[in-house]
């Protein structure tokens, strides 16, 4: 899959959310960072059809998504920062229903619910009910609803949001794995998370796409020597809204 967008713009009344942003992404694991307020909610909403947006398009393999929207929306797997949840489910009876909408044949359900379980190592707790799990263990199974179909392209909301150290790092080895297949775009403010996997990185800043390129190449643009780091890059880029928290490096 080839994912490009061109002049996307998004207007609230006079605010001005996002201001002709325009990249291509294909197969790759892409971090999308920016301080709270800088666009990135608003960019996931057009991505994933909650949202139209004033100006511009999105294209798929060159061809406007508009155009087949319902194709498009089809081709991905969506994890939302809010945790929306059947609590009285258990962690198979939710991915089972959620297989059931993506239209995942009753045949290969169980299968493939089995895989993706595994992928975020909650196997073993598959009989247990959603209301009983931590709130990183939803988040692993918010994780693992997205990945169920193996969609080419997959946009994650701060997904390692409630992880324990050793679990974000076994998450970021899974994307940076589904990356070499497919668009993996993963919305986030944690720096380290985006540093220590992430092919290509997206920075947004008050609504205007501020840099866009592969981790190396950023680390070793404008002309000094050596390489910088992700942090020192993106409070350059973002200035004064890029927080003490947006730098987090737990």
């Amino acid at each position: 899959m080839e994912l490009e967008l061109r002049n996307i713009s998004m207007s609230y009344g006079r605010k001005r959310a996002l201001d002709r942003v325009s990249f291509k992404l294909e197969p790759c694991f892409c971090g999308l960072l920016g301080p709270n307020g800088a666009g990135k909610s608003t960019l996931i909403k057009i991505l994933t059809g909650g949202l139209t947006a004033t100006e511009g398009e999105i294209l798929c393999d060159g061809a406007p998504v508009a155009r087949n929207l319902q194709k498009y929306l089809g081709n991905i797997g969506y994890m939302p920062q809010e945790q929306a949840l059947y609590r009285d489910f258990t962690a198979f009876e939710y991915l089972d229903y959620m297989a059931a909408l993506k239209g995942i044949s009753r045949k290969e359900r169980a299968e493939r619910i089995e895989a993706v379980l595994r992928d975020v190592e909650l196997y073993e707790e598959r009989s247990g009910k959603l209301k009983t799990f931590s709130g990183g263990m939803r988040q692993r199974v918010m994780l693992a609803q997205a990945l169920l179909g193996d969609p080419p392209l997959l946009i994650l909301d701060e997904p390692m949001s409630g992880l324990d150290p050793g679990q974000r790092v076994r998450i970021r080895q899974l994307l940076r794995r589904h990356g070499q297949r497919s668009i993996v775009l993963m919305a986030t403010h944690i720096v380290a998370d985006v540093e220590a996997s992430s092919d290509r990185v997206l920075l947004l800043s008050q609504g205007h796409l501020v840099g866009f390129d592969t981790l190396e190449a950023l680390r070793r643009g404008g002309g000094t020597e050596g390489a910088r780091s992700l942090e020192e890059i993106y409070v350059e880029l973002c200035g004064d809204g890029a927080t003490k928290n947006d730098t987090d490096k737990v």
